[in-house]
């Protein structure tokens, strides 16, 4: 799980980790996606936040992607019972 719409500054981002760590099995991403105006904007020009050209969002985006590729690589052996 990673924290979605975060602010850019304030301490809601840290209460809200602070209360989903105390989750039992749930992970948290060491990450945040951001409040940003290229998911809306890119969704009403009908396009993905990857098309719309937003630096800052096309990173938090990947980093999204690249935990979430590391997480099931670690995991791909307890779901194949150790098969390849």
């Amino acid at each position: 799980m990673a924290l979605n719409e975060a602010d850019a500054q304030g301490k809601d981002n840290q209460e809200a980790a602070d209360s989903l760590r105390e989750v039992e099995g749930l992970e948290l991403a060491p990450l945040l996606i951001g409040r940003r105006k290229a998911f809306p904007n890119g969704v009403s020009a009908g396009l993905s936040v990857l098309e719309w050209h937003d630096h800052k969002a096309i990173d938090e985006f990947g980093d999204l992607m690249r935990f979430l590729f590391d997480v099931s690589l670690k995991h791909i052996g307890v779901l194949s019972n150790g098969y390849r």
